[in-house]
């Protein structure tokens, strides 16, 4: 005797079948090869900003002098890297921008170019600064064209 339930068909033999849904959203972007050299490069700026910074805030009793040059020197670094991120601004035209890109050049970019710089490569504006990692596969391939990242994006921030 076969099992009645075996050749129980529960949906009709009209209707179609569903689609599991998926309930978990991984949008996760694979890293190329130029944005694993981003990363790295990115990483060790971020690191010596770090470096620098904590070793300004310490306040040494007996050298005095020495905290007053990792303060100078950090400062002086985060001017060099504000005049790199300029340089990066003042270059990107319209023409840099993807046909897809959701920036728009007149409202987001013509009226202040470092400011919108900052917003897309730095974390944050305050003290210290720290880049952001994993922009290169997420946000710079899908808004600017590789001409403009790889001659002025990737060669300015390279120290």
């Amino acid at each position: 005797m076969s099992n009645p339930l075996a050749n129980l068909n529960i949906r009709g033999s009209n209707m179609p079948r569903r689609k599991k849904k998926i309930i978990n959203n991984n949008f996760k972007t694979k890293l190329t090869e130029n944005g694993r050299l981003y990363n790295n490069n990115i990483s060790i700026i971020n690191k010596k900003l770090l470096d620098l910074y904590n070793h300004s805030e310490e306040i040494i009793d007996e050298n005095i002098t020495e905290n007053i040059d990792n303060n100078q020197l950090y400062l002086e670094y985060k001017e060099i890297i504000l005049d790199k991120l300029e340089i990066i601004g003042a270059s990107l035209d319209q023409t840099d921008l993807l046909k897809k890109s959701k920036y728009n050049f007149k409202n987001d970019i013509k009226e202040d170019y470092l400011e919108f710089i900052m917003s897309i490569l730095l974390v944050s504006n305050e003290e210290p600064l720290q880049f952001n990692l994993n922009i290169y596969d997420s946000i710079l391939i899908k808004n600017f064209k590789l001409d403009y990242i790889n001659e002025i994006i990737i060669e300015e921030l390279q120290i």
